[in-house]
């Protein structure tokens, strides 16, 4: 079987994690072999900074933040293409996440882009297009630092 890479991406409780449950579901009707993962992956070293500053226990500079998200998935690049030869991995957030973040945030796209050459590419990007007035009553919407209405209104127009 020839794997494949596909991410689901959406601004914060868009329903990223929902729709790749149910995408794994459907898939494991055809016996197929999936794996699945969510960035940040908050387990490392490096995700253990992500998730201190995400849940705003600590401040960051915008350039230090997008580095170790980039520096995340690169813990697992390795992984990724292992993997994707022979099963379908299905991943919560990549890179288009973290570039879109950082635009809000003012960095320049290009050097966002940078840190993220490399990296294995998605064969399928699914997006899941929710407008962000919609998603501010969903349970624990707030909890991280960039679950404002108006930063989610932000990223979605990126």
């Amino acid at each position: 079987m020839v794997g494949k890479f596909i991410v689901v991406e959406g601004i914060d409780k868009s329903g990223k994690t929902t729709v790749a449950l149910k995408v794994k579901e459907y898939l494991q009707k055809y016996k197929k072999s999936i794996h699945c993962m969510s960035f940040p992956e908050r387990t490392t070293e490096i995700g253990k900074i992500l998730n201190k500053f995400l849940s705003k226990k600590i401040k960051l500079p915008n350039e230090t933040v997008h580095l170790l998200f980039s520096a995340n998935r690169w813990e697992f690049a390795k992984e990724i293409s292992e993997k994707r030869k022979d099963q379908i991995i299905l991943c919560d957030r990549y890179y288009l996440s973290g570039l879109s973040y950082s635009i809000v945030n003012g960095l320049d796209e290009e050097w966002c882009e940078f840190s993220d050459k490399g990296l294995p590419k998605p064969d399928l990007t699914i997006f899941i297009d929710i407008k962000p007035t919609q998603v501010v009553c969903r349970k624990g919407f707030g909890e991280e630092i960039y679950e404002c209405s108006e930063y989610q209104k932000k990223v979605y127009e990126v």
